[in-house]
């Protein structure tokens, strides 16, 4: 099998299992809130993940640089949901106003990643590789995915801190699982791509 072919099945794979869960939760899960938290979540994961994979495969550099935005501009929103969805399991609720203020955050944020402000242009590198040059808006990107990502970690640290027996080992897996994922993204793709200007693993 090819490598393209495998590559193909994992996401394939990926993206069924991800819905699948998604709707899973829809069925079954007795908080409101929190359920279309994590239904968000995953939503705008499986949009993140799916622009990612195709703009790899575009052969157009004009498309592969608007792919390009659109995963960053889909990543906003994951972080976003994930801030969220970790919070849904807070006994203290964050306020109506600083929750529609860092909703007007997240959608400035998304569309300066449309913009050429995160990627100015596109290089050709002697391999026919495409390497985006990044503007000042990918600072602004990378300040607000960290604060979503490691506010969502202290959401659920504060929350495990305070609780107890059966919730409190709910939480520690909760915990375990979203914090793996935390830090991935940042130590995988986020810095790596800040620092070192790879931009595969977003």
């Amino acid at each position: 099998m090819r490598t393209f072919d495998i590559d193909l099945l994992i996401f394939v794979a990926s993206i069924v299992a991800n819905l699948s869960l998604a709707y899973v939760v829809f069925l079954h899960a007795q908080d409101t809130k929190r359920k279309y938290a994590f239904i968000a979540f995953v939503c705008a994961q499986t949009a993140w993940a799916v622009t990612n994979y195709f703009s790899f495969r575009m052969a157009s550099p004009e498309t592969f640089l608007w792919f390009a935005r659109f995963t960053l501009f889909f990543a906003v929103f994951h972080t976003y949901a994930f801030f969220f969805f970790a919070q849904s399991f807070s006994n203290n609720l964050i306020n109506r106003w600083l929750g529609r203020m860092l909703g007007v955050i997240a959608v400035t944020v998304a569309g300066t990643a449309l913009s050429p402000l995160t990627f100015t242009m596109l290089d050709v590198n002697t391999l026919g590789e495409f390497n985006p040059r990044t503007g000042p808006g990918m600072a602004v990107f990378g300040v607000f995915d960290m604060f979503m990502l490691l506010g969502g970690l202290a959401v659920l640290i504060k929350t495990f801190s305070g609780s107890k027996d059966e919730r409190r080992q709910q939480i520690k897996y909760l915990l375990f699982g979203l914090g793996l994922t935390v830090a991935m993204i940042l130590v995988l793709i986020l810095l790596n791509f800040l620092f070192l200007g790879n931009l595969t693993l977003i």
